[in-house]
């Protein structure tokens, strides 16, 4: 049996060694024991190997729509795992969660962490802000980088070239 859970920020899979009330302890595929809370776990499962699943769940988010996850998403904080279900339309298998998970995790600007695999998607006005924040930094970035304007300048210069001629 083995168990997905979160360490220092970072999402791991591995083998569950012993099991206790409040802790777990879990083995790495290169035999170190580690002792985790269970308050860190996002669920326990069977199949694949860790290394497996978490390769083909980083595979699985990355086609994942995550303006489609935006729409579908319950307005109220939800489960990850249980929005897995309502997605995919049937009890979902441990790649597909842990897919959903990533994918969520990977989009803050349109799903607000609430907690242990708890989400709230962003309201409509506050993610409007946040991607043009984002597409703001990304032009001012790229145009810094390669030598060119700045995105204001250009369209700036393109207004100015649309006035008419005064002399």
């Amino acid at each position: 049996m083995y168990v997905l859970f979160e360490d220092s920020g970072k999402f791991k899979a591995e083998k569950i060694f012993s099991d206790s009330d409040s802790t777990m302890q879990v083995e790495s595929a290169s035999g170190k024991r580690s002792k985790i809370k269970k308050n860190t776990v996002f669920f326990e499962f069977e199949q694949p190997e860790p290394a497996q699943l978490l390769e083909k769940a980083e595979e699985l988010a990355q086609t994942l729509d995550i303006d489609f996850l935006w729409e579908c998403a319950p307005q109220d904080e939800f489960q990850a795992t249980e929005f897995a279900a309502d997605y995919f339309g049937h009890a979902p298998n441990a790649v597909e969660k842990t897919g959903v998970i990533f994918a969520l995790h990977a989009a803050p600007a349109y799903f607000h962490r609430r907690g242990r695999g708890l989400y709230r998607p962003a309201p409509p006005e506050i993610l409007q802000a946040a991607l043009a924040a984002i597409e703001k930094n990304a032009c001012k970035s790229s145009s810094n980088r390669h030598g060119h304007k700045p995105c204001w300048m250009a369209s700036f210069l393109q207004k100015l070239q649309r006035l008419p001629t005064l002399f």
